[in-house]
């Protein structure tokens, strides 16, 4: 197994794809399994934008694996036939996290494609969902360095399924209990981000929130709604995460 090495990783160039587009070819023609022949213009339409990471063997100088969609939209990993079981599509991935975080993602999804990549992507920490496990989340973890100023107050964040709406004994699917410091501005600041993926059986479902500060509770509804999004609450449907509240009368 290869040591984490991201200087091996880098985006393409024309020398890159020309390369990629040979040994693809090689591939489909030997009839090697889970090869992305198919895909190749895609792939050439992610080169051209700039976003194609590649892998570069360091004793042949040449690429041997690529990605694309960096692991925030569907995309393609592939390893060269002759180069798998290495640990380069570990690196691969892990250089995308390491992407992600730094522009601040709250999620990378993917779709498990083919199936015999599930095992893989469950070893890179992510959740499968879907009929037949065929997509799968990673949510990616965010620290506050909290402020000096401010009252030291406790937060509760939990989230439900909607029938929490009109069945109050219904139990949390992920409850949070944070330390978080309250500013004069009425701004509440979170020791660290709290993201909630929610997946009601094989499909997605609008999750309830729950607010609690103090003990006072501050909400009770959707996470969709507008009052959670003025509270400082962000969702796009699927994966909803807080990096702090915002109070208002």
């Amino acid at each position: 197994m290869l040591k984490p090495n991201f200087s091996q990783i880098r985006y393409s160039n024309d020398d890159d794809i020309n390369e990629i587009l040979k040994w693809l070819k090689e591939q489909d023609n030997k009839g090697i399994h889970d090869t992305f022949h198919c895909n190749r213009n895609l792939t050439v339409e992610e080169h051209k934008k700039g976003k194609l990471a590649v892998y570069i063997d360091p004793d042949s100088n040449l690429v041997v694996a690529y990605q694309w969609g960096g692991l925030i939209s569907p995309g393609i990993l592939e390893v060269n036939e002759k180069y798998r079981g290495k640990g380069i599509g570990r690196m691969l991935v892990d250089f995308r996290i390491q992407e992600a975080l730094e522009n601040d993602e709250p999620v990378l999804r993917i779709e498990c494609t083919p199936e015999t990549s599930v095992p893989f992507w469950k070893h890179m920490g992510f959740q499968t969902y879907g009929l037949g496990n065929k997509y799968a989340f990673k949510l990616l973890k965010k620290t506050h360095t909290l402020p000096k100023k401010g009252h030291s107050c406790n937060v509760k964040i939990s989230f439900f399924n909607e029938s929490k709406k009109w069945d109050p004994t219904i139990e949390p699917n992920k409850s949070f209990n944070l330390t978080a410091i309250l500013l004069p501005e009425r701004v509440v600041c979170l020791s660290k981000r709290v993201s909630y993926f929610h997946i009601k059986g094989q499909s997605f479902n609008d999750p309830v929130l729950s607010i609690t500060i103090d003990d006072e509770k501050i909400y009770l509804n959707k996470a969709k709604y507008e009052k959670a999004e003025r509270l400082g609450v962000k969702t796009d449907g699927k994966v909803v995460y807080i990096d702090q509240i915002r109070l208002f009368d």
